[in-house]
């Protein structure tokens, strides 16, 4: 017998050994799934990854005028969400509990799954971000705020600016209105960076830490608030005389009627039926660019199930109360004590170890900003003595979202002649005043004046109302069920005073990272 024969009889006695000690099915040949194509699936099965926390939240019940042409008088934005603050625990260990971080589940599934690559002997950031972008429940997941029913999420038009078409019946949700949108990457770059550069493993893929939240998307270091404004408080008319100021006609024709189109707003939010709407913080479906952002990328949530009423992100339920009850004209406009309660959208459940607290505050004409006419009422500019612990505190929590740019800050002092109080009390007394706020480009309140219809009070100034004790003036009083006492005529109504309006402001404490 040759070499030759010898070497293709040991090759064929070899190969039987081989295919005969090894189960079918087990081996790499017969095997459906490679060794690359498993790490393949496990990347691309990597569950949704994202988690967003909200630490403020702030709603004014101003009514911005704006005129039938379109144009606007500086508007201020009615209610406002955002990581302002960067949570620091009481106990001072400076974890930020507000922003954006990935979820547990989404780490312990790379740990379980991912291997190290070489040389490092843990899994590491770069490979953190590889399987953000490549798996399929994370590609192109852009954060946003939106305003959304409760039973189904389904996106909340705003009435006020439906874009060309004011068909009601067929509205278009219209981007960066509707829905407040963040075209960033959140898997590369700047942002990708900060969500993966503190996560850290074990060599058998343990999560050792997870990594703070981030409260940044911008681009480069420079912070940038992760931060939505909506609208919600303007006005298609001003304040119109008897005649036609409470006409029969649709109130929707022109989607709201001063004060009105608020009230429905929040009776919304307030709602028990099945038009309650929630704000929410969630992930929207692939973006395209910043040019063409469709209907269906801020309709679109990332579903945790086929369950509608389910998502990945959290719900804020808002509870809007009065300034005071059972005097007329004063409405449902404020945020007071757990107006807030946090909801983990994937569960539909409370989120546990959050807490929320609301202050609201008196928003103060701008000509009675710094007010010195005896006899009027002032939003008296602070002072250093003024400055307490508590409101320096309350100060803190106002110029989260209210920059001085917009907003004056200052204690309220009643007119002269309510009260008691004289014009030694402005001075003496100012640790008994409240704090008042007074925005610096817009009015913040409907006209008061020329809106009287008889001749002897044309020339009459009706003011605002800030004695919350007093009935107050409602342009759609018939619409908003404010029944006066003595005020019988509309001229009588008028001279109570346009109702006050207040700022409110509510802040995240939180166990729960």
């Amino acid at each position: 017998m040759n070499l030759a024969s010898l070497i293709q009889i040991l090759v064929l006695a070899l190969s039987m050994l081989v295919f005969s000690c090894t189960p079918k099915g087990e081996g790499i040949l017969n095997n459906k799934s490679s060794i690359a194509e498993t790490v393949d699936n496990a990347t691309k099965q990597a569950p949704f990854a994202y988690d967003i926390a909200a630490d403020t939240i702030s709603y004014n019940s101003c009514v911005n005028y704006v005129a039938d042409s379109g144009s606007t008088n500086n508007p201020i934005p009615g209610l406002v969400i955002g990581v302002n603050e960067g949570f620091v625990t009481n106990n001072g260990n400076g974890a930020v509990k507000g922003g954006l971080k990935l979820r547990t589940a989404f780490l312990q599934h790379i740990g379980h799954y991912i291997k190290p690559q070489a040389p490092s002997s843990t899994v590491t950031p770069e490979q953190v971000q590889k399987v953000l972008q490549q798996s399929t429940a994370n590609m192109g997941a852009y954060m946003q705020f939106s305003i959304r029913r409760k039973t189904d999420l389904t996106l909340n038009v705003d009435l006020i600016s439906p874009g060309a078409n004011n068909n009601i019946n067929s509205l278009i949700p219209q981007p960066n209105r509707d829905a407040i949108l963040f075209l960033q990457d959140l898997t590369t770059g700047f942002v990708g960076n900060m969500l993966t550069k503190e996560i850290k493993f074990t060599g058998t893929g343990t999560v050792l830490a997870e990594g703070s939240r981030t409260y940044n998307l911008s681009d480069t270091p420079d912070p940038v608030p992760i931060q939505a404004s909506f609208g919600l408080n303007q006005t298609a008319d001003e304040t119109l005389p008897a005649s036609t100021d409470n006409s029969n006609g649709n109130p929707e024709i022109k989607f709201g009627i001063a004060e009105y189109y608020s009230d429905i707003v929040r009776k919304k939010f307030n709602s028990t039926a099945n038009d309650r709407v929630i704000l929410t913080a969630v992930f929207g479906g692939k973006a395209l660019d910043g040019a063409n952002v469709t209907e269906e990328t801020i309709s679109q949530v990332r579903r945790q199930t086929s369950d509608v009423s389910k998502a990945f992100g959290r719900g804020y339920s808002l509870k809007f109360e009065p300034k005071v009850r059972n005097v007329a004209g004063w409405v449902n406009n404020v945020l007071s004590g757990t107006a807030v309660t946090e909801i983990d959208l994937s569960t539909g459940t409370t989120v546990q170890g959050a807490q929320w607290t609301c202050e609201n505050f008196l928003i103060a004409l701008p000509a009675h900003y710094d007010n010195k006419k005896l006899g009027e009422p002032t939003c008296s500019p602070l002072v250093a003595t003024d400055m307490t612990e508590a409101r320096q505190l309350a100060v803190k929590k106002i110029r989260r979202q209210q920059s001085a740019a917009d907003w004056n800050i200052g204690l309220f002092i009643p007119k002269d002649t309510a009260l008691g109080v004289t014009p030694q009390d402005r001075i003496a007394n100012r640790a008994n005043y409240q704090i008042c706020v007074s925005p610096r480009r817009s009015s913040c309140y409907l006209p008061t004046t020329d809106i009287f219809s008889s001749a002897e009070n044309a020339s009459k100034d009706a003011g605002i109302q800030y004695d919350t004790s007093q009935e107050c003036y409602l342009t759609a009083y018939n619409l908003m069920g404010a029944n006066y006492t003595s005020a019988t005529t509309p001229d009588a109504k008028r001279l109570l005073g346009r109702c006050a309006n207040y700022l409110s402001v509510c802040t995240r404490s939180s166990t729960n990272f």
